[in-house]
């Protein structure tokens, strides 16, 4: 019978004649309790008394999330890999140098660092705008590079772990600032997501990294006198840029929101602006009265064409966004 086959072949496996060396490895997780520390379990046979003992828990750094399907996750990660262990013979009373063949030949299914960085790369590169992509890609290259001075040239994206980051972050702090610091870390953060949520990496731990407090520091305004003496000047010798000056403060816009600008955003009948921002597809502004007012004729041009140029308003600028900001 079919249960006969199955027996015999169990049996043929495992030698049944043999007495249970170990526990299934089990997950324990405080009842739910976050505040407490959740790990998995498992008894081995202690092979001089003859009785099961209970060995050292794994945690893995799962305590280190404070939700409870990212332990979980973590945990049954670690728990079906230690079941997969035992059952190949590992054994904690004993060397099990047969192991370090297995770690091996997952360092080499592993991704090298420098494929890794390629493929997060080509991924966010089609998500993300070109202003954005250009400083990721600068502080994620930088990255690279330091990775570069601290490990061989054949290790994988694997080796890569919490404490060398941080020490990598420490030295932007060093180098620069608390904020440049937490920027470099949100983009690391943002990279390692993007390894796991491919299964280039079992888990993000850049989340865990603190971020440092900073103080920003207020720009100090412009008095009445010295804003009417701005405006003054440039109504004679740049009215463009008065222009562009009084779409940023008047609509509280960002200087390349005002870049992208097209004819064909700016509807004066209805007294709306159509903003494509980096935070959402497209944002609608009302265009206050006191702006209405210097709003040249826009009524002839090519809605494709930008609004803001170097010479004219509504002309044609090859460039990339980044350029005409910098502009």
């Amino acid at each position: 019978t079919l249960t006969d086959f199955l027996t015999f072949e169990y049996a043929n496996a495992y030698d049944l004649s043999k007495t249970k060396q170990y526990s299934i490895p089990k997950i324990y997780d405080s009842k739910g309790d976050l505040s407490k520390r959740w790990y998995v379990y498992y008894s081995f046979r202690n092979p001089k008394t003859g009785k099961m003992v209970r060995q050292t828990p794994i945690y893995g750094g799962a305590n280190s999330y404070h939700t409870k399907e990212k332990r979980l996750e973590i945990l049954s990660h670690y728990q079906k890999s230690l079941s997969s262990f035992l059952q190949k013979g590992y054994n904690p009373y004993e060397n099990n140098e047969w192991m370090h063949k297995g770690v091996e030949t997952k360092k080499e299914s592993s991704l090298f660092i420098e494929d890794a960085f390629k493929k997060v790369l080509l991924i966010k590169k089609k998500v993300l705008k070109d202003t954005s992509y250009t400083a990721y890609e600068s502080r994620i290259n930088s990255f690279k590079k330091w990775l570069n001075k601290n490990l061989s040239k054949d290790s994988v994206i694997t080796e890569v772990t919490k404490k060398l980051v941080i020490n990598y972050l420490n030295e932007v702090l060093e180098r620069t600032s608390a904020r440049t610091r937490n920027n470099t870390r949100t983009d690391l953060s943002s990279f390692f997501q993007t390894l796991e949520d491919n299964d280039m990496i079992v888990v993000n731990f850049i989340k865990n990294i603190n971020v440092l407090k900073t103080t920003p520091e207020r720009n100090k305004t412009y008095t009445k006198s010295q804003q009417k003496a701005i405006f003054t000047h440039l109504e004679e010798k740049d009215p463009i840029l008065l222009l562009y000056i009084k779409f940023i403060s008047y609509n509280l816009l960002r200087p390349i929101e005002v870049c992208r600008l097209k004819i064909s955003d700016v509807d004066v009948n209805e007294k709306r602006i159509y903003v494509r921002a980096k935070n959402a597809p497209v944002k609608i502004k009302i265009i206050p009265d006191i702006l209405i007012n210097d709003l040249p004729d826009l009524s002839g041009l090519s809605p494709n064409h930008f609004l803001f140029t170097p010479e004219k308003i509504g002309r044609k600028w090859e460039t990339t966004e980044q350029n005409r900001r910098d502009y």
